[in-house]
């Protein structure tokens, strides 16, 4: 009776952690917006410093939506195992 608390105790937790990784991921992803590129006419009469500026917006946009690709990817796989930990705890 217990290993079958314990096992039901490790899949609601694992449930938990990714809902709130999914809710986390979600709002993140939600809030981000694209860092708007100027055409090319406009990028010829920028200054210097506001070209630079948004070069580096460009730049760190592009890490971030790097590094939330690499969290969907985990949450992916964490799904997969509380997929696996539910056909488990049905198995016993």
């Amino acid at each position: 009776m217990s290993d079958l608390i314990s096992k039901s105790s490790i899949l609601i937790r694992a449930l938990i952690v990714t809902a709130i990784v999914a809710f986390g991921a979600h709002h993140v992803l939600q809030s981000q917006q694209p860092a708007a590129t100027p055409p090319a006419a406009a990028a010829q009469t920028m200054d210097p410093a506001t070209l630079q500026s948004l070069q580096a917006l460009k730049t760190a946009n592009e890490k971030l939506l790097k590094k939330q690709a690499l969290i969907l990817e985990r949450m992916e796989k964490l799904e997969e195992e509380v997929r696996q930990l539910r056909i488990f705890a049905k198995r016993s």
